[in-house]
C-alpha cells in the first residue's frame, strides 16, 4: 500500500486493511513464492478515505424519497373506519359432520 509491503501477508483472497488515515491511497497486489520471488503484480488501484467530519458526522442528508402511497385528503385514520361490505357471515363447519341420531 502506498508503496510499502503491509506488515502482515496475507495468504487468502480477502485482506482486511485498518487504521488507514484520511487521504488518497494506492495499493497493489503482489503473488509471491516462498523464495520471496513476485509471479504476478496488478495494477495499482487509487482509493479514498474519508472519515467524518464533526460539522457533519452523519454526512450529507439524504435526499428526499417519493411517496410510496400519495397522500389522502382529508387525512384517514388509522386503521382505516369502515363498514364491511358485505354483514360478516359464520365460518363453514370443521371436520366431519355428526351422524343422524335416528
Amino acid at each position: 500500500m502506498d508503496g510499502q509491503p503491509l506488515e502482515t501477508p496475507y495468504t487468502g483472497g480477502e485482506i482486511f486493511i485498518t487504521n488507514v488515515v484520511r487521504g488518497t491511497h494506492t495499493l497493489q497486489a503482489e503473488v509471491v513464492n516462498r523464495a520471496g520471488n513476485t509471479l504476478f503484480a496488478s495494477q495499482a488501484v487509487t482509493f479514498h478515505v474519508h472519515e467524518p467530519s464533526r460539522l457533519a458526522p452523519g454526512g450529507p442528508p439524504p435526499p428526499p424519497q417519493p411517496d410510496i402511497y400519495p397522500p389522502v385528503y382529508p387525512p384517514q385514520p388509522y386503521p382505516p373506519t369502515y363498514k364491511p361490505v358485505y354483514p360478516p357471515q359464520p365460518y363453514p363447519p370443521q371436520g366431519r359432520p355428526k351422524p343422524n341420531a335416528n
